[in-house]
């Protein structure tokens, strides 16, 4: 399954929307062939873990990123969202951490979350 960021021209995609960033922690160190699945997302290898970062235009996009993980069997450890723009940055120009993971029980899951 290959997904495609909406083209920026798009009648469905709102052009004066900034893409928001994310960051997506996944276990072990994926391999190029796997990491050729993400082009949009820069990688950074973190112990056994890899962490994709990278801005995405909506929520469809990371939607089909999400669904791309699971279609490749990764196990997915975290997403950290942080915003694209400077208002929404604190004092020393980082995003404010995201709420925390829930479980579909709707209880604190113990996923690691993704520091700047």
């Amino acid at each position: 399954m290959c997904t495609h960021s909406p083209r920026r021209d798009s009648p469905i995609v709102d052009a004066d929307a900034k893409p928001d960033l994310y960051e997506i922690r996944i276990r072990g160190v994926l391999s190029d062939t796997l990491l050729a699945a993400f082009p949009d997302l820069e990688p950074q290898t973190q112990g056994t873990e890899t962490v994709l970062v990278g801005a995405l235009p909506d929520q469809a996009a990371l939607f089909g990123v999400l669904a791309q993980i699971e279609a490749l069997g990764l196990k997915l450890l975290g997403l950290r969202y942080g915003p694209s723009r400077p208002e929404d940055l604190d004092a020393g120009g980082q995003s404010a951490p995201g709420p925390p993971v829930r479980t579909r029980r709707g209880r604190k899951n113990d996923v690691d979350h993704v520091s700047h």
